[in-house]
């Protein structure tokens, strides 16, 4: 369920950056037609080189990490991820209009778009992040996990647990553990990292938790 999950949020952030691309594209060739309005652009000849520049900037986005899972990825990086795609986009395609001597683009549209789509891409990373961090307030796609075992085999399945919790940052909630034979049972709360679950994890007798997780 986590994997179809992640996978549909990677090909809904993809589907949106392709047709916002498209749009910003255009509508850079239609605003330089308006401000330039003596000397109009050609715009099936832009609209011809658009499934060059959607062939780039894909590239180039993956390239820099503009999707990855946002599980491991700020807001922060999200943009710096995107920035750099963009630039590194625009200067190859201007390299390649130049080096082919491609005249009849204009270059205040591909800048015009260049700077819009950075702006539109960001905003696209930011609801993708608010998206994710709104699904774990919430505890939407939290599954319940019972692990029985006892020391390292338990310790072994809670951590590989951990590093898949793809919607659930570590994804583990308040866990209690039992002890066999009847003994007290001990009560605590582990931090969210691999690292503070490893360590709740250190007494031996220990073989049974309750958890809330998300693996994918």
């Amino acid at each position: 369920m986590f994997e179809e999950r992640s996978e549909q949020l990677h090909r809904v952030t993809t589907l949106l950056d392709m047709a916002v691309t498209v749009l910003v594209f255009l509508a850079a060739s239609w605003f330089r037609n308006v401000l330039l309005d003596d000397d109009p652009a050609d715009l099936l000849s832009h609209v011809a080189l658009l499934p060059f520049v959607l062939a780039l900037w894909m590239f180039f986005l993956t390239f820099f990490g503009a999707y990855r899972s946002p599980r491991m990825t700020s807001a922060l990086q999200y943009a710096w991820a995107v920035t750099r795609g963009v630039v590194v986009g625009l200067a190859s395609l201007l390299t390649i209009l130049f080096l082919f001597k491609v005249q009849y683009v204009s270059r205040v549209v591909v800048v015009t778009f260049a700077a819009g789509d950075l702006l539109a891409l960001m905003a696209i990373r930011f609801g993708v992040v608010w998206y994710f961090h709104r699904s774990l307030r919430r505890g939407e796609y939290f599954r319940r996990i019972l692990i029985v075992g006892s020391g390292t085999r338990a310790k072994r399945l809670a951590e590989t647990l951990v590093q898949h919790s793809e919607w659930g940052k570590s994804g583990w909630r308040r866990p209690s553990f039992s002890t066999p034979s009847g003994a007290s049972a001990l009560s605590a709360t582990w931090t969210r990292t691999p690292r503070g679950l490893a360590s709740a994890c250190s007494n031996p007798r220990c073989w049974a938790r309750s958890a809330t997780s998300a693996p994918s």
